[in-house]
């Protein structure tokens, strides 16, 4: 696959994975930052910011704490 088609598959998959989060209501802010980049015209610094600056958490103990899986 050449570097075009990665690209245009990335976004495509950038809007399904958004949906899907928002759905089951998991944070996924990497996802969202590029989201909101692609689809909301968002300045790529300002993602970066949000990214750098944002509190630091345990993604999976979230989603354990939310029963989604029985581990």
């Amino acid at each position: 696959m050449d570097s075009i088609g990665m690209v245009v598959e990335g976004v495509v998959t950038t809007a399904g994975t958004y949906e899907l989060a928002e759905k089951f209501n998991v944070d996924m802010p990497i996802t969202t930052e590029i989201f909101n980049i692609l689809y909301k015209n968002s300045d790529v610094r300002e993602a970066v910011v949000n990214l750098m600056m944002r509190s630091r958490t345990h993604e999976i103990e979230e989603v354990a704490k939310n029963n989604m899986f029985k581990w």
